[in-house]
């Protein structure tokens, strides 16, 4: 109960129970966002899917009222150039990356306890 406290909820990256939120512009890019969530969980990620059919503003404000740290969104234009786009709790929204530096920032985030 102490450390919910503390933190009021928003766990850094290596306690939160969801690491990263992964969602799909549409219907287009589920198999790819499936394929980015799969992945991640594979490297030990904690990772929640949101592949509902709806648009993005909701998903993304579900995922910063329950304070997960990162949300990765898979759109045509990230499909078209292999990226992903990132929105962090703690820096907003962040330039467009590999999904293998995404996957290096987490991994970075949980070895430095950020």
């Amino acid at each position: 109960g102490m450390v919910t406290e503390h933190y009021a909820g928003a766990f850094p990256v290596w306690l939160a129970p969801v690491q990263v939120v992964v969602a799909n512009l549409t219907d287009a890019q589920e198999e790819a966002a499936r394929e980015l969530a799969t992945r991640l969980e594979r490297e030990g990620f904690r990772v929640q899917r949101s592949f509902e059919n709806e648009p993005i503003g909701p998903k993304i404000k579900r995922a910063r009222l329950e304070k997960t740290p990162y949300v990765a969104i898979l759109g045509p234009r990230e499909i078209a150039e292999s990226t992903v786009a990132v929105r962090s709790r703690a820096d907003g929204e962040l330039d467009p990356m590999s999904w293998e530096a995404f996957s290096a920032r987490l991994r970075q985030d949980v070895e430095t306890r950020r």
